[in-house]
């Protein structure tokens, strides 16, 4: 008996090629942990964070500055 092959569809064998490579990313703890409840949020309770942000990368590096000035 002669198998036949099939054709894949272009997509799936985009996404079946993406899914092969494996990326491997040290995250710290305290960032995954902030991660997983962003996601809790979003995913869950449908809650986004509004944007733009009250503060802006400016002042929250103004911030940081300061603090290891002092």
């Amino acid at each position: 008996m002669k198998m036949m092959k099939t054709k894949e569809e272009p997509e799936l064998q985009t996404r079946r090629e993406m899914e092969e490579r494996t990326i491997t990313i040290e995250i710290p703890e305290v960032l995954k942990k902030q991660l997983e409840d962003d996601c809790y949020y979003i995913n869950r309770r449908k809650r986004l964070v509004k944007l733009p942000c009250q503060t802006n990368i400016i002042t929250i590096l103004e911030s940081y500055v300061k603090h290891f000035a002092i």
